[in-house]
């Protein structure tokens, strides 16, 4: 790795659309030195590679969430089944009973009225 590298890679800041395509206008003229142009296309494979190495960064810890979200959702699936039948296991018939009662809503005791009438 050259001098002239080494300042590109660590003077690393990320270009814009419009910061790429002044450099490719630049190099599309034609008229300019080599080391201009090889300094343009350094910065242009700087961009490239860390760009590259961002969105597989990136990829990377999409799917370790991906991973930790399906784990994560099985455990609280299995947690509340297991506090669910726990709480049913426990209730007493009284309970259950109360708690039948408690459900019955004005629309249900009015379709009923409607029914026996």
């Amino acid at each position: 790795m050259d001098k002239e590298e080494n300042v590109v890679m660590s003077e690393f800041v990320a270009l814009s659309a419009e910061g790429f395509n002044e450099l490719i206008d630049e190099l599309n003229t034609g008229e300019m030195d080599v080391s201009r142009r090889n300094e343009i296309l350094q910065i242009i494979k700087v961009q490239h590679d860390h760009l590259n190495e961002s969105l597989g960064s990136a990829s990377t810890q999409m799917e370790q969430m991906k991973k930790d979200n399906y784990e994560l959702s099985l455990a609280n699936s299995k947690l509340f089944r297991e506090v669910t039948f726990t709480k049913e296991e426990s209730k007493t018939p009284e309970t259950k009973e109360k708690e039948f009662s408690e459900t019955i809503t004005l629309s249900d005791l009015e379709k009923t009225a409607n029914l026996s009438v």
